[in-house]
């Protein structure tokens, strides 16, 4: 859960200058090309035919794989017309994706692809070529797009594109935005038909919300036991269920946290609706602190009830 901000121009891959017809092992510098810098000693060409002349210092900084490749390269040592021909990298990439990449590489704008699958083809490749910084670079630019790249309605169409690349940390933080959804076909509804999702990796994303649940119903008992702030355990309401007690709907919303969904998770506004609900319908019973709740014990229960969860997700990781 793509839209290229603003400050970052868009890159039409089909204005890019065609490439130059050449014999397989001759490459004539693009006099056009972004990347052209004095010194350009190698030549990476896209799988369709695209030719970007390079330092070749710089690429084997960033990646072991292609400085790998690098070095098998055909070394051809003539000169004809009065001009050296470099060596040349075959990649497997298109030339938008290998353009895309070299912008978080190079000293120029970076250039996010325009549309979901291609960005999480690029972080793959990025991956593949064991570019650490460069796929954080990216990742970067990514959690700054407007809208967000991960939100709700495109949580599931995220979470597919991460397990069919391999990127784990995008397939976690997308189930995880998946958890205010029902695992259930009938509340899934049309979001599987527009995700592509498959039986696998569906049931991967049930066993992770289950595990998920599981985790959060513990943690939130030892809260509920031995967690609460004390300025929490100081409310008092007289009930005729439950006499003069701390307010049971704080220990029920708690529970409802680790329901099914868990929609109630980080979402104040809810919990503000819970607390109104409670306070009108035992306005009747006698005094209830839960109507003046003062702003810091609101603020003390949310930020302890945060911490359990956030803990919590951090603990399953792992989908499985």
């Amino acid at each position: 859960m793509f839209i290229i901000p603003p400050e970052i121009p868009a890159v039409n891959p089909n204005l890019l200058p065609p490439p130059v017809p050449q014999s397989p092992n001759e490459v004539v510098p693009d006099e056009t090309s972004h990347f052209n810098y004095p010194g350009s000693d190698i030549v990476l060409r896209s799988r369709d035919s695209y030719n970007i002349p390079l330092p070749r210092l710089i690429i084997v900084i960033y990646s072991p794989v292609l400085r790998k490749l690098i070095e098998s390269a055909p070394n051809p040592h003539n000169v004809s017309n009065g001009e050296e021909h470099l060596p040349v990298v075959n990649i497997p990439e298109s030339k938008e994706t290998l353009y895309s990449l070299l912008t978080f590489i190079f000293p120029v704008t970076p250039t996010l692809p325009p549309t979901a699958e291609k960005i999480m083809e690029l972080l793959a490749v990025a991956q593949k070529y064991e570019m650490n910084s460069v796929m954080s670079h990216i990742r970067g630019a990514v959690a700054l797009q407007d809208p967000p790249f991960l939100r709700l309605e495109t949580a599931f169409h995220i979470y597919f594109l991460a397990q069919q690349y391999g990127l784990h940390l995008e397939a976690v933080q997308a189930a995880r935005v998946t958890l205010r959804f029902p695992m259930t076909i009938e509340g899934l509804g049309d979001k599987l038909d527009f995700a592509g999702m498959t039986g696998a990796y569906l049931h991967e994303l049930w066993r992770y919300h289950k595990h998920v649940q599981n985790e959060l119903k513990s943690a939130l008992l030892e809260f509920q036991n031995s967690g609460l702030p004390d300025d929490v355990k100081s409310l008092m309401c007289i009930s005729p269920y439950y006499g003069n007690s701390s307010p049971q709907w704080i220990y029920d919303y708690i529970d409802s946290v680790a329901g099914t969904p868990p929609r109630n998770l980080f979402d104040l506004t809810e919990f503000e609706e819970v607390r109104a609900r409670h306070v009108q319908s035992h306005g009747s019973y006698g005094a209830c602190s839960c109507a003046t709740m003062p702003i810091q014990v609101k603020r003390s229960f949310w930020e302890a009830l945060t911490a359990v969860v956030h803990r919590t997700l951090e603990k399953v990781r792992i989908l499985t």
